[in-house]
């Protein structure tokens, strides 16, 4: 009997250790591991969210570096003075060349916008559509900056109505702004 109770108490001095064991020293190890791992996931995803702000980061900085180049570009694009004379004698010159006809070149109101000063200029003419086309596109790639805001086109059905416009051909009356430093 000695036997058995010493085994019993044996059984319950191990079981006794065990849980003494597991719960003085693995259960709070465990709960310390377990929170080392959300630390760790947490981390992790704070890198992933912050690699993802870095790469937009540096897209928004390409972004930068290529509107500053837009910019300087424009800036090289806009004189000093309006330079109005020498934006309608290159204006004439393109139009004489793709044979417009009825040229009338009138400069409006100026408008002040920050920096610049934008001169707008109303041009009227008539053209058979493809020497129209050639006539915007060569607007467009004028050595300054130059922006149409507003185009107006009829076609001439009947010979001589409105006078000496040509059956077919487009009376046109476009509306441009160019720019200038403003002062």
């Amino acid at each position: 009997m000695a036997n058995r109770r010493d085994t019993c108490i044996l059984l319950t001095i191990a079981v006794g250790v065990t849980a003494g064991v597991y719960f003085l020293l693995f259960a709070p190890q465990q709960r310390k591991l377990s929170q080392l791992r959300a630390a760790v996931g947490t981390l992790e995803a704070q890198l992933t969210h912050q690699t993802l702000d870095l790469a937009e980061l540096s897209s928004v900085e390409e972004q930068l570096r290529r509107a500053n180049e837009l910019l300087a570009d424009y800036r090289t694009r806009i004189p000093e003075t309006a330079e109005v004379g020498d934006f309608v004698e290159e204006v004439s010159a393109i139009a004489e060349r793709l044979g417009l006809r009825h040229q009338n070149i009138v400069p409006l109101a100026p408008e002040r916008y920050g920096t610049v000063t934008a001169l707008p200029i109303r041009i009227g003419f008539g053209a058979r559509f493809p020497a129209l086309f050639d006539f915007l596109r060569e607007i467009e790639s004028l050595s300054r900056v130059a922006r149409v805001t507003g185009l107006v086109v009829e076609r001439v059905e009947a010979e001589g109505q409105p006078v000496d416009y040509i059956a077919g051909e487009l009376i046109t009356e476009l509306t441009m702004q160019i720019y200038y430093e403003a002062t």
